[in-house]
């Protein structure tokens, strides 16, 4: 049985989701509704007067109910709503329903979409009580398609004629779906944009917990490292990864094959010039003791499989005896101890490890 709270606000890193207001019909308007690009892929055309806006707008706020969830995407740096965004079909007896979004054209490719849907995906799922939430697009618009696929829903089926376009012609469209159970279960996967700010908040979560508790084992530090510098260029070098639970990042690490140049004096049980090198693993304190740093380095595993990489290399430092304690565990072989010239409050010792994971030439 659903447990309906409505359209209550619900905000994100960049953004706010809210009930319309009457106020709202200019933005409206001017920001997404009068641009034909918009509504392309639509049911509705590009509204041709802000009179029609001013309509819909009454129409929306007249008829907000307890089941109703319907949003304004309100980019918080202006203040200005971009878009909407909800549940267009509702499914009661079978705990589903359908969502849709539209949001002005300055803002496509941003992550705007997936951030606010990952936010009501968690809404949706562990406070209102949906089992399943679809979404649809049409078959010529493989935008929505890669957004559908950003929130891990999976291609169901196709359905043909259903629906009509803004022209009255029928068209098809595909069908994604994501359950309850899938949502809420650990996901690994490459950071988006928009989680940048989000892992660097963990950083710095992490190394308060862990000073607070007299166990920052690992010399890390507010404002020297990790920082947000940190996550932005594994971001950019498309080696940030993030280890999700419900949409929320509780978990990550840099995977490449940056290896410090202290390692070239490691007599390593490989010859390798370009490992997969771990760094900057980090959990979300709450998670801690979660088995989180674990599931990262058996993904780390399953990425060198993948890539090709027969081995994996990492470092910690020599008073981390929990990480030491688990890298050996799953695997890894302690091959010495060098100094990375880090100023780690007076850490000068880091014990380097290896994993082979396929025996192959590098």
């Amino acid at each position: 049985m659903l447990n309906h709270r409505g359209s209550k606000v619900i905000e994100t890193n960049r953004i706010m989701m809210r009930k319309f207001t009457l106020d709202d019909a200019d933005a409206m308007y001017e920001n997404w509704a009068s641009d034909p690009k918009v509504t392309k892929y639509l049911t509705w055309r590009a509204h041709a007067n802000k009179k029609i806006s001013q309509d819909v707008v009454e129409t929306w706020c007249a008829h907000y109910k307890e089941n109703t969830y319907h949003w304004a995407v309100v980019l918080k740096e202006t203040n200005q709503p971009i878009g909407s965004i909800g549940i267009g079909r509702l499914y009661e007896e079978e705990n589903r329903a359908e969502f849709g979004y539209t949001i002005g054209q300055k803002h496509w490719n941003k992550g705007l979409v997936t951030e606010a849907m990952t936010a009501l995906l968690d809404y949706f799922f562990n406070e209102i009580g949906f089992e399943r939430i679809d979404g649809l697009h049409d078959v010529q618009n493989p935008a929505s398609g890669k957004v559908m696929k950003k929130l891990n829903m999976t291609y169901t089926d196709k359905i043909c004629g259903e629906f009509k376009d803004n022209q009255g012609n029928p068209i098809d469209t595909y069908r994604y779906s994501i359950d309850k159970e899938h949502f809420n279960g650990l996901q690994i996967r490459k950071a988006y944009g928009y989680e940048v700010d989000v892992v660097a908040g963990l950083y710095d979560k992490l190394v308060n917990h862990l000073n607070e508790i007299g166990e920052n084992l690992v010399g890390w530090n507010v404002g020297t490292y990790p920082t947000l510098s940190v996550a932005k260029a594994g971001y950019d070098g498309e080696c940030l990864y993030v280890a999700t639970l419900g949409g929320r990042i509780v978990g990550t690490c840099i995977l490449n094959t940056i290896q410090a140049d202290v390692y070239a004096t490691v007599r390593w049980q490989v010859e390798c010039e370009n490992p997969l090198v771990v760094h900057t693993l980090a959990i979300d304190p709450e998670f801690l003791q979660h088995g989180l740093g674990r599931k990262l380095l058996d993904f780390a595993d399953e990425l060198a499989v993948k890539q090709g990489i027969p081995v994996i290399r990492l470092d910690t430092s020599e008073f981390n005896t929990p990480a030491k304690n688990l890298y050996e565990k799953v695997g890894y072989k302690h091959m010495g101890d060098v100094d990375l010239l880090l100023e780690r409050d007076c850490i000068t010792c880091w014990y380097v490890y290896e994993k082979i994971v396929h025996q192959e030439d590098c």
